[in-house]
C-alpha cells in the first residue's frame, strides 16, 4: 500500500486555505462544509483512486480504512475550531505539519476516494450525547452489495460502527 508521503506527491498542492465551519457548527453547517470539501476534492479523488481501486469493492473500502488508520493519527479538533479540509489540504497537513487528522477529514478522504472508485458512499454524522442533538463524530458509509459498510478509522476494527443516539446520513451531490 502506498504511504501518505508517496500519495501527497501525486496530487496538486493545496490552495493554502482551511475552511472553518461557521455559524452554529450544527449538523447542517458541518454537512455543508464537508460536502464543499469533497466537491473541491473530486479531481484529487480521481487521481488517488487508482491506488485503492480493485474489483472487490469491499476490499477497496477496507484498504481506504487501513490507509487512514495506519498512516494518519487521529486527533480531535477543539469544538470551537472545527474545520473542513480538501483531500489535498488534509494529506499535505498530515505529511508536512502535524501528522494528524480529525474524523471529518477522514470522512472526506474516504467518501471522495470511494465515490471515485464508483462505490456509493455518504457522510455519516452521529451524536453520542443523548441530551444534545448535535453531531460530534463523522465517518463514511459505503453501500456494497446492498449493505452498509462503515469506514471509520477512529475505530480499531474495519466496518465497526460506534454507539450513538442521533444519526444523520448525507448523500453526495
Amino acid at each position: 500500500m502506498a504511504s501518505k508521503e508517496y500519495l501527497v506527491n501525486k496530487i496538486p498542492l493545496p490552495n493554502g486555505k482551511n475552511r472553518t465551519i461557521q455559524t452554529f457548527q450544527n449538523a447542517n453547517d458541518i454537512i455543508e462544509s464537508l460536502r464543499y470539501a469533497e466537491l473541491n476534492s473530486r479531481d484529487t479523488s480521481k487521481i488517488l483512486s487508482k491506488y485503492f481501486n480493485e474489483t472487490d469493492k469491499y476490499k477497496v473500502a477496507a484498504k481506504v480504512w487501513y490507509f487512514l488508520r495506519t498512516q494518519i493519527r487521529y486527533f480531535a479538533e477543539p469544538p470551537s475550531n472545527q474545520t473542513a479540509k480538501t483531500i489535498n489540504r488534509f494529506l499535505y497537513d498530515c505529511t508536512y505539519k502535524n501528522g494528524t487528522g480529525d474524523c471529518k477529514h477522514f470522512a472526506t478522504f474516504a467518501t471522495g476516494i470511494l465515490n471515485a472508485c464508483n462505490i456509493p458512499t455518504t457522510f455519516t454524522f452521529v451524536g453520542q450525547n443523548k441530551y444534545i442533538k448535535k453531531p460530534n463524530h463523522a465517518y463514511a458509509t459505503a453501500i456494497i452489495n446492498g449493505k452498509e459498510v462503515i469506514i471509520d478509522p477512529c475505530r480499531t476494527k474495519f466496518n465497526d460502527e460506534c454507539e450513538y443516539f442521533y444519526k444523520w446520513n448525507s448523500k453526495i451531490k
